[in-house]
């Protein structure tokens, strides 16, 4: 039993001179080649679906710039069918940042989190809105005491 255990030295060297390192072996082998080559594609076909839902919000960006220049001067002067046209604009903006914009969306191999997109997005159009809610009352209290006046 011990010539089975007992290494000769002249032996050991030999098998170390003739053995090929571990990497050389698994970057040689086809499946291994083929299985690196799909993760790599995989994870760039993630990044474009990832790039393709981030570009669906370019909408939200454009809408928010438009809606924060907004003050009430930009509607003292507005006709009653620009008011209306206006609340509708608004409400269907918070509506369509409620339904366009998840909290959260699995993407491919990502999990997106947007809620602090929604949290910012989200109060441009409220905004704009409670200035027009603001805004009618008084509006409408000028004008009655403008006709008043004229009728006195």
């Amino acid at each position: 039993f011990k010539m089975f255990t007992d290494a000769k030295s002249d032996e050991l060297e030999e098998t170390a001179k003739e053995a090929v390192p571990m990497r050389v072996t698994i970057e040689e082998d086809k499946t291994y080649q083929t299985i690196a080559q799909d993760l790599r594609q995989g994870v760039v076909d993630a990044y474009h679906a990832l790039r393709q839902f981030v570009s669906k919000f370019a909408g939200f960006v454009l809408m928010y710039q438009q809606n924060a220049s907004m003050g009430m001067s930009d509607f003292y002067h507005e006709s009653i069918e620009g008011f209306r046209k206006s609340l509708v604009t608004y409400e269907q903006q918070i509506d369509e940042i409620d339904k366009g914009i998840p909290v959260t969306a699995d993407i491919a191999i990502f999990r997106v989190n947007c809620e602090h997109l929604r949290e910012t997005f989200l109060p441009s159009p409220k905004r704009c809105l409670k200035l027009l809610h603001d805004l009618l009352p008084q509006l409408a209290k000028e004008k009655s005491e403008s006709l008043l006046n004229e009728l006195q």
